[in-house]
């Protein structure tokens, strides 16, 4: 393993590191109070093997920290960072980025995870760790992060060797550039570009939402390094379809999270989570965020499809979901502003036999046991009707099934006689006489 070079610690190579986690979650959301958390917060207990996550396994030590995406204390924030990016943004970057410097030693594994304005975040985070490595305190990256947002070319990083490597940075549809103006014109915040997948990374996972339809959420891809072993596939759903959290109650946020566990399981150790089913696809349709939205929203929102912004290309990967699920287009049809069905992807010329994205061996596994409760429920079912077929019987006077208990004329007191299959009563009453006689 290839030492880095450390400000103020020993170089030393640690042989079975610690598994540093920093899950970042989206504006507004906070999974410790929230009713339906988001992907990061389920993700999150999963990795700590809290209720969400199952019985514990044996690992490697884990280091993890929650980021709500409101909350966070905004104190300390110089005045010149807060006006130009607003105090949660550069809070959440400091917090995260300060975790892992604070623990971070080589040999150990840093893994990121973000959703919306968290996903932002957590690829800032990831950039500072390659750019700058780890700082020694809280005012010194403040200091450095002041300095890079002046006109100072430090793009190319020379000195690699202060580069913190990252196992994995897993986000849910990009949210957060910083804007220069109401028309849009996107700002680099840190000097770096926002679509920037920086080389440290190893792997880059990134679940977008195929049917978000508004301006303010348009979503910031990652640009391929040649380096980095980069995901990047679209799911069915608007932006709370993919990453959780939203409104109204709905399972589309279970198929990128498992795909995402799923993912996760090739190089981590993570459970399945059995209680985490795989929901019925030809039940599931997504929200149109747009059209939903009440006039107020709209006028502030803004109409954009992922085609209008260019998002979708004709290289683009599409998860076997979108395909599968209920598509929306009588709906939209009466829509002036119409939602996106898979079937856009022809005016693109896109390959459905490169494009489409089977699902991976967690998913399949998942969709197994769904379906097989499905087919058992569908049997119960169909028994119970069965039965209540069934013509039903009645008797002139209850009898017990066990024992008959014939009163003795003369004594008046009970005897207890078994019946016996194919006896009638003047034979209990033979029966009876004989016992008596005997006494």
């Amino acid at each position: 393993m290839e030492r880095i070079a450390w400000p103020s610690r020993p170089d030393v190579v640690v042989s079975n590191g610690t598994e540093i986690m920093v899950l970042c979650d989206g504006t507004g959301k906070n999974g410790h109070v929230d009713k339906d958390p988001t992907n990061v917060f389920h993700l999150y207990r999963i990795l700590e093997g809290g209720s969400d996550g199952g019985p514990a396994t044996k690992r490697r030590k884990r280091n993890i920290l929650y980021i709500p995406g409101v909350g966070a204390e905004s104190k300390g924030v110089p005045k010149y960072l807060a006006l130009v990016f607003g105090k949660t943004i550069v809070e959440m970057i400091i917090r995260a980025y300060m975790f892992i410097a604070e623990n971070y030693r080589p040999g150990d594994s840093v893994c990121v995870f973000g959703y919306s304005r968290g996903a932002f975040v957590a690829r800032k985070v990831a950039g500072l760790l390659h750019r700058i490595g780890v700082v020694g305190s809280r005012d010194q990256l403040l200091t450095q992060w002041q300095r890079r947002e002046k006109p100072v070319p430090w793009d190319k990083v020379k000195d690699t060797k202060r580069s913190v490597p990252i196992r994995c940075l897993g986000v849910w549809d990009t949210v957060g550039a910083i804007y220069r103006n109401p028309e849009c014109e996107e700002k680099d915040l840190l000097g770096m570009p926002d679509a920037e997948l920086p080389p440290n990374v190893e792997v880059a996972l990134h679940v977008l939402a195929y049917h978000e339809n508004r301006k303010r959420f348009r979503v910031t891809l990652f640009e391929p390094n040649g380096k980095s072993h980069l995901k990047q596939i679209w799911f069915p759903g608007a932006h709370s379809d993919v990453g959780g959290g939203g409104e109204k109650p709905t399972e589309l946020p279970r198929v990128s999270l498992i795909w995402m566990i799923g993912e996760l399981r090739g190089f981590m150790d993570i459970s399945d989570n059995e209680r985490l089913e795989y929901p019925l696809l030809a039940d599931l349709e997504p929200s149109d965020a747009y059209n939903d939205s009440p006039a107020w929203k709209r006028a502030v929102d803004k109409f954009e499809t992922r085609l209008d912004s260019r998002a979708l290309q004709p290289t683009a990967k599409v998860h076997q979901t979108l395909r599968d699920i209920k598509q929306q287009e009588a709906k939209a049809s009466h829509s002036a502003h119409r939602q996106l069905t898979f079937y856009d992807l022809l005016s693109l010329r896109w390959n459905i036999q490169t494009g489409l994205v089977l699902c991976n061996t967690l998913e399949i596994l998942k969709q197994s046991r769904s379906m097989t409760k499905v087919v058992r429920k569908e049997h119960q079912e169909r028994d119970r009707k069965r039965v209540m077929s069934l013509p039903a019987f009645s008797f002139s006077r209850p009898l017990s099934t066990s024992s008959l208990k014939v009163a003795d004329v003369q004594t008046e007191s009970p005897i207890e006689e078994d019946i016996r299959p194919g006896e009638h009563r003047w034979s209990i009453s033979v029966r009876k006489r004989t016992a008596r006689a005997t006494m």
